[in-house]
């Protein structure tokens, strides 16, 4: 972690760093007063600064690569920006927090986290939303340790597509909206379908 990201970087990226903090909290409100156009307004905004957010991170990893990250116990850190693969013993939880940090000090960052190879030699990998735990298996990548870009986005999307398969289609819209805000908030940056999918459910739930 580089203490000096933060200066660096809260200059150069505060555009999607203050449009995410705003969305979060116009999110907040849209969701306690369950008002559909509030809520609409706030993920079409959200949507917008994880564009930029994942923008910056991903050019960032095009010229250093995919971090594989152990993230501090320190809730001070300052995040390196850029791509990260959070590696076991550390967990999703953990992808979290640097998540967590890289909006709190304007570095754009996003991770996820992978766990150890199954015995069918397939690569669990993870996320923690609020509260919730997103989970999928793929292949793995052709080197540990040094992990591509590619595989890293092709891990990210089948996480957002697992996101979409848990989703209930037999539970109320409201009910429906909720976990899906709850799945999509550990999923910042190349996600636009599950904010569709939450702008959809949120036209829904007003009918």
């Amino acid at each position: 972690m580089n203490p000096s990201a933060e200066n660096h970087f809260s200059d150069t990226n505060a555009d999607w760093c203050t449009t995410e903090r705003d969305a979060r909290r116009s999110l907040e409100s849209a969701r306690g007063s369950r008002d559909q156009s509030l809520l609409d307004n706030a993920l079409a905004q959200l949507g917008e600064a994880w564009l930029a957010r994942a923008n910056a991170a991903l050019e960032h990893a095009v010229e250093h690569g995919v971090q594989c990250t152990e993230v501090p116990k320190d809730d001070e850190f300052v995040p390196e920006p850029g791509i990260h693969l959070i590696t076991a013993p550390q967990v999703g939880a953990d992808a979290r927090r640097l998540l967590t940090a890289g909006l709190e000090h304007g570095v754009p960052v996003l991770a996820l986290a992978r766990e150890p190879m199954t015995k069918l030699g397939e690569r669990p990998v993870a996320i923690l939303g609020r509260g919730v735990v997103v989970r999928t298996r793929i292949e793995p990548e052709n080197d540990a340790d040094h992990p591509s870009l590619e595989w890293w986005k092709m891990a990210f999307s089948a996480l957002v597509e697992a996101a979409q398969r848990a989703d209930d289609p037999t539970a109320s819209p409201e009910r429906r909206l909720e976990i899906m805000l709850d799945r999509l908030d550990g999923l910042p940056g190349l996600s636009a379908e599950l904010i569709e999918d939450a702008r959809e459910l949120a036209a829904i739930k007003s009918e």
